[in-house]
This record gives C-alpha cells, structure tokens and sequence, in this order.
C-alpha cells in the first residue's frame, strides 16, 4: 500500500452473500466515504484523484471507521494507549469494555510505503454490516506514524492474502468464509468524484450484473509463502496506441485499492514519458500533451481515463499518476489511477483477479 493525496463524497459498500447453506442471500448495504485533502491546485483535468476508501466495522462492542486495503493483510485499529498525535480526533479501542476481548502474547507491527503502526495483538468479535465472526485477530496500536493524524478513517483493514500478514493474522475475509458466512470473493467498483457516480465494495460474491462481462488472470505465488499479494502478469502497457513489450519481460502489477496512483519500475517509467512532447525527462508535462495509457490483462486491453491519469498542478502544466518506484525491477503497483475505470474482482477461491468493463 502506497500513502498519497487523498479526496472525498459519498459511497458505499454493497455486501452480497452467496445463497448456500449458513450464508446470506440478500444484499446489505452500508454507507463508506472518501477522503479529501487540499494538497494538490487542482481544477476539472483532475477527476477524482486521490481517494481512500473506508467504512464502519464493529470489533466487540465498539464501532470503527476502517480503510479497505487489497494491499496488505492486517487489520488494526488505535487503541486508548495511543496519545500520539497521529492518533487524536480517532476513536480508540478499549479492551476493557470488550467482553469479548482476549489478548494474545505478542507484538503488533506493521509498514508501509509511508509509514507504520504498531502496539500489542489481541482477538475479539468482528462484524461487518451485521455479519459477525468469532476470534478475529487484530492490532491493538498505540504507536503510529504523524502521517495518519489527518485521516478522517481511525484503523485499517487489510484484505491481501493472509500470507502477506506481519503479524500472522487470518484476515476477516478469511475468517468470514471459514466460519460459513461468505464465498471468499470480493469486489470493488471505485467511483469517480468528477462524474458523482457510486462506489460498492461487494463481499461474498460480484454483481450479477458484470455476470460473463469479467476477464480473468491468474495470481502468481511466491516460491517461499505462495499466495501473498493480489499479483498478476502484465501482459503488455500501450502509450498513444504504442507497444511497450512489457510483456516480454515478466512484469507483473500488484492490485492494491489502497494505493491511490500507478507505481512502475523506473526503466519502465521513463519508457512511458519519453513519449510525451515537453516531459523533459520528469512526470510534468503541458496537460494537452497528455498521452492515452492502456494496459493489458487476460487478452484484454484496458484503457486509462485521462482524467485518472494525470493531476493540473495549473499554468497548463500537469503531472502524470504513473510514478517510479525506486526499489521495483519488473513489479507495478496498481492503484485507484487505474482501478476507477474497471470493476475489479478478487477472487481467493480459485485464486485470481477479475476485471469488467464499467460502460
């Protein structure tokens, strides 16, 4: 997961269970947000950049506001311990109003791109829009970096392969689906801010109505843990219609809801702005030099509306939402940039990523 700059409306999370035995068969719906900061000068080129999505969670008998996160794998929310600025104007957790609290003897610890929590580990109920498993585990933190003090979410949760967990947490998709209540399979439609349209989280299942509309990739494993990150083959990038032969070699993307832009390699970076008349060799580039950017996936190419792709940072000049990642070789990360202009399956069962045409 990617930290970057963030906006906000109004969506929500459509919760839909398979009808099969001890599970749900009528959708639920609960209203999620997004959050917005004033970073970036921006004007109508910009979209919807910058969006985090979250929602309310129940651990015991306490409410949360939770970021939905496909690129980790850990679930923590602050705790009354916590007395770091990060952690002001969040509710906090109190084990000892949780009848259903039980702590367990080790550390919380978790990083990311930008920065980290950590505190103690500890289980209890966790529900989510009335459906309520026993024995979720979560970080208890009481120590998290100043970046998330201007969050409107308090805690995060991650919905990654439970592989990917530092803390070696079952996630509560897993445990939702061990416990009978769901199919492992959950999806994402991303709204945009610039068109007002609503965004759904989907848990048990997708909308019947991208029924045969989905292509399919395979998630590639690692040797050592197998199944860790959403991650799939790139078949190929296009930039103004042109090849790229990214898919000659062996890249593949991370599918990560919580990273608001696209993070490449950086030979793979400056293959894409060379293109772009008045780059001179960075992200900035005159807005109306702006490039068409699609990528390919199961057979399927997918493109990039410009308004995902780049952000005015005004006098006519914008900056591109495809940044390089220093430390990458041949992994992409791929945030929201892209993920706004697809229905996104993620699907543990059979382990693999769906992608559906939004129009």
């Amino acid at each position: 997961m990617h930290a970057f700059y963030v906006f906000s409306s109004l969506i929500s999370l459509l919760l839909f269970v398979d009808a099969l035995p001890h599970k749900r068969s009528t959708p639920i719906k609960i209203p999620l947000k997004k959050s917005i900061t004033n970073e970036i000068v921006l004007d109508e080129v910009d979209g919807g950049l910058d969006i985090e999505y979250y929602g309310p969670i129940t651990i015991g008998n306490q409410n949360f506001k939770v970021k939905f996160d496909t690129g980790s794998a850990d679930l923590w929310v602050p705790s009354v311990d916590c007395v770091k600025v990060a952690c002001y104007n969040k509710t906090r957790y109190n084990k000892d109003k949780d009848p259903t609290f039980k702590a367990l003897n080790n550390n919380f610890y978790v990083e990311y791109a930008s920065g980290f929590a950590s505190g103690k580990s500890g289980q209890s109920d966790f529900s989510i829009a009335g459906l309520q498993v026993k024995g979720q585990s979560f970080g208890l933190v009481d120590e998290l970096s100043e970046n998330r003090k201007n969050k409107p979410y308090d805690g995060l949760m991650g919905m990654a392969y439970d592989n990917l967990s530092d803390n070696k947490q079952k996630t509560p998709i897993t445990l939702l689906a061990e416990q009978g209540l769901i199919d492992p399979i959950f999806a994402f439609k991303l709204g945009r801010d610039a068109d007002k349209t609503a965004s759904e989280l989907t848990i048990g299942g997708w909308d019947s109505m991208f029924n045969n509309k989905i292509y399919w990739t395979n998630v590639v494993t690692s040797k050592s843990k197998g199944y860790y990150y959403w991650e799939i083959p790139l078949d190929d990038s296009f930039v103004n219609g042109k090849s790229l032969g990214l898919g000659f070699q062996n890249r593949t993307v991370i599918v990560d809801t919580g990273t608001t832009i696209i993070f490449v390699p950086p030979q793979d970076a400056k293959e894409i702005y060379k293109g772009i008349h008045g780059t001179n060799g960075t992200f900035f580039f005159p807005c109306h030099n702006a490039p068409k950017v699609s990528l390919k996936f199961g057979g399927k190419t997918w493109d990039i509306d410009i308004r995902d792709l780049v952000t005015s940072v005004g006098n006519g000049y914008c900056i591109g939402n495809i940044r390089e990642d220093p430390t990458s070789i041949t992994q992409w990360t791929l945030g929201d940039t892209f993920l706004k202009n697809v229905y996104s399956v993620f699907d543990q069962s059979t382990n693999r990523v769906g992608f559906a045409s939004l129009i």
